[in-house]
């Protein structure tokens, strides 16, 4: 029989056996939101104590109190306390953690346990889809793998983590190799002036450094000594100007590959898509001018050098992946108001024409604005100027004050509420843009008296307050969310997903600002069909920045290196008379594309069958519906060909709203519209291109009027069966992705 002694023994063998044992991260107790953890270590358990290891083996802390029970129930993310330290656990149970501490005769129990646990482990974290996952991280969760944290001076701490979407998928192997790959890349951030003498003491290892534009134009003097050996550039058509100094700075890196990226290549004219071809490779054309010479004369070199530097993507590539997107052009009649001020400014065109253009728009979007601009600028100016706002002021009704603020003053206003009204009663939320923060102003009134809860982003908006009003509008609990947005402060780069409805108030003459706060609902993640409406005041203004951008948009065929002789297009002399009031007009760019399809809403090859379309004339402004580049067979043979070249439509499918696919538009009569009068020649052919790739997108168009039963099918489809749009004259539809 053994002795006292040996029970004793026995007694103590059993009490010091190890049972399970964790991987774990270990850290100092805090009372912090986010843990700062020391290390990685190894938690031994067991039945009446725990010890805490570091990953050498030496002892951290060890305590008791808790029971066998409560540690074999720890699960992957539980935490607790030893002694002065706080751990959380990382994995499951590791036998060989417990073979290695010398305790072989426990491994089997709990490698088969492990093994079962595992399994259902297993089935718990298993995706079982691939849906899109919107991301988490910014909204401060616990279980995002931080990289990286800094505190700036005004105590705003700077995150580099991996989104909890993807952490919490992440093995314990995983993520060290993703902290792995983060030390050794050597990531740099520019966040401040001080963080550059950082950079050029380590100009000798090998790292990446992101930095922005801005402090790029603060410090590019001694960004310069630092060797780049790949310089990529985001939104790179930042650097269009071929003698901007931001481009200058960049120059100064001397970087030995250059890699661009930008949705817009050209916004403008030819010498910004040449600015950044030159920067990317400077050797690749003399100058400008033998660039411009290649582009007109001998389009298939042209194409060839190009796809030498250049690899073109459009949203094609991503419309299986998203939703239908139908974009409504919308003419709105102007009021009787509108009207009689328009005409008696003509009166002012001796004085500055861009600041009458200025007004003009103003005046488009709502008389108010544009007298309380008015007034402001009268207070605040030279004496010698106050006669001219005196002047200005008087093309105001003598009743006409600060407080006459009327929706029927304007009829792009009239219809903004319409549409409105019709987005409340359906609960949807809408995007609002403007280009102005004046009529944001007006706009955000508006809404709220239509019960919308209002968020808004501007140019006064703190960076740091931007993301968490994006995130609060596509919260799915928040409902009757008007969103105001500014197109040149907001336009870029947000994700809009939470609604699906999109009004644009009014318009740049910079195609691109516009076309990039329209993609703002039409992204990834959007799950619902998008509709955009673009309000125009017809025959104003509005309508000739409209076809001032068409032809921008042209530019784009040859970015898309494809033949550009040859394409019809809009004259200069029809563009430059911005300041001529058409209320005639209920689409002068329609009248310019001399349609013949009056109003009734028929494709190209319905008004060929259609009995009431017998001339051969008429019939030959419509090409095959499945061939835009294709002239129908009952054509003309005298027709002139060389007005419209068959080879050089087909890009034109691009040249409008972000390469639509189909085209439709509604009309609400074809009135007669006057030759234009000769306007001040304020608008002249920066592109210098005899091109336009308009004509052969807008030749498949088919328009529809109030007086036909098709009007009424427009509104069905567009969900706006009970708005009224009596102040509507012209829709022009275009579908993507159907």
């Amino acid at each position: 029989m053994p002795d006292d002694d040996d029970d004793a023994d026995t007694m103590v063998s059993q009490d010091e056996e190890i049972h399970c044992c964790y991987e774990v991260l270990y850290g100092k107790i805090s009372s912090r939101r986010h843990k700062r953890w020391q290390g990685d270590g190894l938690l031994y358990c067991r039945k009446r104590s725990t010890i805490l290891l570091t990953e050498d083996g030496e002892e951290v802390a060890r305590t008791s109190g808790y029971s066998f029970k409560q540690l074999r129930e720890l699960k992957v993310g539980s935490q607790l306390k030893v002694s002065n330290y706080e751990v959380e656990v990382q994995n499951e149970p590791n036998p060989q953690k417990l073979a290695e501490f010398g305790k072989q005769p426990i491994v089997a129990e709990l490698a088969g346990s492990s093994a079962a646990h595992g399994e259902s482990s297993k089935k718990k974290r298993r995706i079982t889809d691939q849906i899109f996952i919107s991301p988490l991280f910014g909204r401060d969760n616990p279980l995002d793998l931080v990289l990286d944290e800094t505190k700036d001076d005004d105590g705003f701490v700077r995150r580099i983590a991996v989104d909890v979407q993807i952490a919490r998928h992440l093995r314990p192997h995983q993520k060290d190799g993703v902290a792995f790959m983060y030390r050794c890349l050597k990531l740099f951030r520019i966040l401040k002036s001080t963080d550059v003498k950082k950079l050029i003491s380590y100009r000798n290892t090998s790292m990446i450094a992101i930095v922005s534009y801005e402090m790029i134009a603060r410090t590019a003097a001694k960004l310069s000594v630092v060797s780049v050996d790949l310089l990529v550039c985001d939104e790179a058509h930042r650097i269009k100007n071929l003698n901007g100094r931001l481009r200058e700075q960049l120059q100064i890196l001397h970087a030995q590959r250059r890699l661009l990226l930008t949705g817009t290549p050209m916004q403008n004219d030819l010498e910004e898509f040449y600015s950044l071809v030159n920067f990317a490779r400077p050797d690749l054309f003399i100058s400008f001018l033998e660039f411009k010479n290649l582009c007109e004369m001998e389009s298939t070199r042209f194409n060839e050098l190009l796809s030498e530097v250049m690899l073109r993507r459009t949203a094609e590539v991503i419309h299986d992946l998203l939703p239908p997107k139908i974009d409504y052009i919308v003419w709105c009649r102007p009021s009787a108001l509108q009207c009689s001020i328009y005409k008696n400014l003509k009166k002012f065109l001796p004085y500055d024409h861009l600041t009458l253009i200025d007004a003009l728009r103003k005046l488009c979007n709502h008389p108010f604005l544009l007298y309380q601009s008015m007034v402001v600028k009268r207070q605040t100016c030279k004496v010698e100027e106050r006669e001219f706002y005196n002047a200005f002021l008087q093309s105001f009704p003598n009743t006409f004050n600060a407080f006459s603020l009327s929706t029927t003053d304007s009829g792009k206003l009239n219809v903004f509420v319409e549409l409105l009204a019709t987005f409340r009663e359906q609960e949807e939320k809408v995007v609002i843009v403007s280009n102005f923060t004046q009529t944001l102003d007006l706009l955000e009134e508006l809404c709220r008296t239509l019960y919308y809860t209002i968020l808004r982003l501007d140019g006064s908006t703190e960076a740091k307050k931007r993301m968490e009003i994006v995130e609060e509008f596509n919260s799915l609990s928040n409902k009757n969310y008007a969103f105001l947005l500014s197109a040149k402060a907001g336009g870029l780069g947000l994700n809009l997903v939470g609604a699906n409805r999109m009004i644009l108030f009014d318009s740049d003459w910079n195609p691109a600002v516009d076309m990039q706060a329209m993609a703002r609902i039409w992204r990834q993640g959007q799950e619902k069909p998008c509709h955009i409406f673009r309000l125009i005041t017809a025959g104003t203004v509005d309508e000739k920045i409209l076809q001032r951008q068409i032809k921008k948009s042209s530019l784009n065929t040859i970015v898309e290196m494809v033949p550009v002789e040859s394409l019809t297009h809009f004259s200069d002399e029809e563009l430059q008379d911005v300041f001529t009031l058409r209320d005639d007009a209920e689409c002068e760019t329609h009248f310019l594309l001399e349609c013949q399809c009056d109003g009734r809403g028929f494709l190209p090859e319905e008004l060929e069958v259609d009995q009431e379309i017998s001339s051969d004339e008429n019939s030959a402004f419509y090409p095959d519906v499945e061939h835009v580049t294709t002239y129908s067979e009952g054509m003309d043979e005298n027709y002139d060909h060389t007005s419209v070249a068959e080879d050089s439509l087909q890009p034109s499918l691009n040249s409008l709203m972000q390469n639509c696919i189909d085209t439709i538009h509604f009309a609400s009569t074809t009135n007669e519209v006057h030759e234009d009068d000769a306007g001040n020649k304020i608008l002249g052919d920066e592109a210098a291109l005899s091109s336009s790739a308009l004509m052969g997108t807008l030749m498949r168009w088919q328009h529809h009027s109030p007086k036909h039963d098709q009007f009424e099918s427009l509104k069905a489809e567009a969900d706006l069966e009970e708005c009224c749009l009596d102040e509507v004259s012209f829709i022009m539809k275009l579908v993507s992705n159907f």
